[in-house]
């Protein structure tokens, strides 16, 4: 794969003897867990008298000072030191200054540009209930860090094939399945099926019966089999490479994500593999960094995990109407748009396509999910009903302007 790529690969790495390893080499540094142990170092197993005079002579208590200097408990892999917070009046810091003189004279320029209004509409991560770990759980997994791609864009005429971006971070658990990861990756292609609906706006997008994919991870295929109905991506691609030039050699795995752990993996990071699902849509991804489960890395209830820890702020689905709601609809084909495909709200949509609810002119219209959620309520018989079912993103502008002036 190093070679088809042309990119230097670093060497594949088995996160579970990666574990195991780090396991050993503490070892050597870790406190006896007995008092037993100490006894026997010292020749004192028979001798309980000549221990306890010892073990209250060795006592730090007999070293203290009051002008001692804390002591810090070492804990590997979490050095941080707790600073004394610093209050700062955030209004005289120039950044945010600028931040609220922009936002007072944004659209004044190309209304599709990327503004700060979008930023209101990226949707947070569900606020979760915060516990410590048990002492037991520490030192016996190790959190993954998953950096998602958003997939490539249509190709328009005369352009090339953009460059990755960047869309959200994960961090998972050794312990966690494959299968866990990608339940939790956002797609537009997620749940549901595309298919026109320019006739009819608000027509139910059918259900996916069958929802195959794969992570390509190290030349092995990770098949989603949890629906004994889905298909296996891999077959075509396994098939087509025992015939390509150059690929005649590789030897491709099979394994099922449902069963296979992040422990059970072996990985090169920072190199880029590949999962892709609905048909053709693919995402590139990467391992960014394996840690150790540490007092300083964990601080929240394992049943979150893999947990979104970051996501791309241009990872937002723009209208090319009105410049600040996210599309809903991909619009093809058609004889009154500048654009093919247009990617548009609902609001623009419904308003410039339709007059009382019937079509105009000739176009084809793709509707996506929003957020992999259930779709919300689109509302076009009446222009009333239209601009109800849109009030609360103008409101949502509104408040964020009130609150930053």
């Amino acid at each position: 794969m190093e070679e088809i790529l042309g990119q230097e690969m670093s060497p594949p790495l088995s996160l579970g003897k990666f574990l195991n390893d780090w396991k050993i080499s503490f070892q050597a540094i870790t406190l006896p867990k007995t008092h037993e142990d100490i006894k026997k170092a010292m020749m004192s197993t028979e001798n309980q008298k000549r221990f306890d005079d010892v073990v209250t002579q060795c006592s730090l208590e007999n070293l203290q000072q009051e002008n001692d200097p804390n002591i810090i408990k070492f804990e590997p892999s979490f050095t941080t030191i707790a600073r004394i917070p610093i209050k700062v009046d955030e209004t005289d810091l120039k950044t945010v200054k600028e931040l609220i003189r922009e936002k007072n004279h944004t659209q004044n320029k190309n209304p599709f540009k990327r503004s700060r209004e979008i930023y209101a509409m990226v949707g947070l991560p569900q606020e979760q209930q915060f516990e410590k770990y048990e002492s037991c759980d520490f030192y016996n997994d190790i959190i993954v860090k998953v950096r998602i791609y958003r997939p490539a864009r249509v190709v328009h005429s005369g352009q090339s094939l953009e460059k990755p971006v960047f869309a959200e971070e994960f961090e998972c658990l050794g312990s966690n399945y494959l299968s866990e990861l990608r339940d939790k990756i956002t797609c537009v292609c997620k749940k549901k099926r595309f298919f026109d609906v320019s006739d009819n706006p608000t027509a139910d997008l059918p259900e996916k019966t069958t929802d195959p994919g794969y992570f390509f991870i190290n030349n092995t295929f990770y098949n989603d089999r949890r629906n004994p109905d889905n298909a296996d991506y891999s077959e075509v691609i396994r098939n087509w490479a025992k015939k390509a030039v150059g690929l005649k050699d590789l030897l491709f795995e099979v394994a099922q994500m449902e069963t296979t752990r992040f422990l059970d993996l072996t990985v090169s990071i920072g190199f880029p593999q590949l999962y892709q699902h609905h048909g053709n849509c693919e995402h590139v991804f990467v391992i960014s960094q394996v840690e150790v489960l540490t007092h300083g890395v964990a601080s929240v209830q394992r049943s979150i995990y893999p947990r979104l820890s970051s996501f791309g702020y241009f990872n937002n689905r723009v209208c090319n109407m009105c410049g600040t709601r996210r599309y809903r609809f991909i619009v093809t084909n058609s004889d009154r748009q500048l654009h093919d495909p247009a990617y548009i709200c609902n609001k623009c949509f419904l308003n410039y396509h339709y007059v009382d609810g019937k079509k105009i002119g000739n176009f084809e219209a793709y509707r996506v999910n929003e957020d992999n959620e259930e779709e919300e309520q689109i509302r076009y018989s009446d222009k009333p009903a239209v601009e109800l079912g849109y009030l609360s993103d103008d409101v949502g502008i509104q408040r964020t302007r009130s609150e930053l002036n």
